[in-house]
């Protein structure tokens, strides 16, 4: 998987995320069909991708498209991204935080651990 992925972070964890849960016939499938496409495939990240959004709710898909106002790569505050939220999107906190993870959990954001 991780040749078929051309070393790509993206596309990597993507693909481990829709593929966390799953057990060994279904990696195994995976990595299949990217050694017969010679790589990473358009259609097979597309795939990927929308396993992480399908499921998201209304408002989860909307908070997820608020990250596209920040630079790429650049690290944001959970604080930032909650206080955001519950002005922009008249929710409370503790919902604001439950999206968050959410986000996280689907891979769709990548949440660190301040040390």
């Amino acid at each position: 998987i991780v040749r078929g992925c051309k070393l790509h972070p993206l596309a990597l964890e993507l693909i481990g995320g829709s593929l966390a849960k799953k057990d060994g016939r279904e990696w195994q499938d995976t990595a299949n069909r990217l050694e017969q496409t010679g790589g990473i495939m358009e259609k097979i990240i597309t795939e990927c991708f929308s396993t992480s959004l399908t499921p998201l709710t209304e408002e989860e898909r909307e908070c997820f498209l608020d990250f596209g106002s920040f630079p790429e790569d650049q690290r944001i505050p959970a604080s930032a991204i909650i206080d955001m939220w519950t002005e922009t999107r008249d929710m409370d906190e503790n919902r604001a935080y439950v999206i968050l993870r959410e986000l996280g959990r689907r891979n769709l954001v990548k949440l660190v651990d301040r040390k």
